[in-house]
Order: structure tokens, then C-alpha cells, then sequence
């Protein structure tokens, strides 16, 4: 099951923390709604530097699949996005993997420097959960996640302009007590 939040308007430019190649099985599109009603010049700029351009229609929608865009696959395909346009556009990813199990987020069209999140998973009913955060800014950054029930709060290395920065919760060395 796929869901999002709709938009109430478009922007010119949206932030995609995570696109997946075949990341550990999972795979993204992106969906690009043109929101205006002349051509939208619509340009990616992937975190690994490759980009791609789109011309899309007036009131119509563009649908990149990401395995077939010749990016990098396996434990290099987590990537991370920005998308500009000179037209309002709307932007969701979809994800999803040979398990039946799929994903939808809003892009972000207004970033911040922090964020609250309500609900991560550590091997809760055997699910977990991943935060991915993206480096929207010009300069490199270093970014830290705090979590009620760790004494000391996660810190990333450097992330590039345009990087991004994962953690898998279950790994040993990011390991929550599990709770039910």
C-alpha cells in the first residue's frame, strides 16, 4: 500500500533523501507532476553527481524508474536527489521490493535543520526503521540524530553538499533495546 500527503501547490525545487537502486533489494521512481501550464525544464542532480533533464508537458506527469537510469545499484544504490525546475512541479517517490512491501513519500520543498521523528522501529515485529537525512546546503556538514533511548546521540561524518547520511537501526553498533 502506497500513500502520501497531497500538495496544496507546486515548487521549483524539492529535496529527495532517498532513491534507491537495488538496495538491498529496493527499488525507487520518481514521479514529477508539472503543475503549471507551460513546459517545465526539469533538471536531477543525483548525490553522486549524475544528472539528468526532463521537458514535461503542461499539466502532465514524468515517471523515472531509477534502475533504468544508469545509476550506480547493489550497496552503492542509495542515493539522495535534488530536483529544480523553472515551473512548479510536484514531486513523490515511490519504493518498493520483491517482498510486496512499498513506501511513498512527499519530496521536501522546504528543508530544515531539524527534525522530529515520532516513530523508528528496532526489530519491533521483526520491522525496522532507517532515517535518511540529505545535506541541502552549500558547505559540507556534520549531522547527529538523537534518540530517547540512547545515552549519547548518533554523529555523522562529513556529508557533502547534496549527500546524504543513513542509519539502519538494527545494526549492532546503532542497536536499540527492543520493546513490545
Amino acid at each position: 500500500l502506497y500513500s502520501y500527503n497531497g500538495f496544496s501547490h507546486g515548487a521549483t525545487k524539492f529535496y529527495l533523501p532517498s532513491i534507491t537502486n537495488f538496495y538491498y533489494g529496493w527499488r525507487s521512481s520518481i514521479n514529477i507532476q508539472n503543475v503549471s501550464s507551460v513546459v517545465a525544464n526539469v533538471n536531477i542532480m543525483y548525490s553522486n553527481g549524475t544528472t539528468k533533464n526532463y521537458l514535461i508537458q503542461p499539466n502532465s506527469g514524468q515517471l523515472i524508474y531509477i534502475p533504468v537510469e544508469g545509476l550506480p545499484s547493489g550497496k552503492l544504490g542509495l542515493l539522495g536527489a535534488t530536483v529544480t525546475s523553472d515551473q512548479d512541479v510536484a514531486v513523490v517517490v515511490n519504493q518498493s521490493n520483491d517482498y510486496n512491501r512499498g513506501a511513498s513519500y512527499t519530496a521536501i520543498s522546504a528543508p530544515t535543520n531539524e527534525v522530529a521523528v515520532p516513530l523508528v522501529m528496532n526489530k519491533y515485529y521483526n520491522e525496522s526503521s532507517a532515517l535518511t537525512c540529505q545535506n541541502v546546503g552549500t558547505a559540507a556538514t556534520v549531522m547527529t540524530a538523537t534518540f530517547s533511548d540512547m545515552p549519547t546521540p548518533l554523529t555523522s561524518g562529513s556529508i557533502l553538499p547534496n549527500g546524504i547520511w543513513s542509519v539502519y537501526l538494527p545494526t549492532p553498533e546503532f542497536a536499540f533495546p527492543t520493546k513490545y
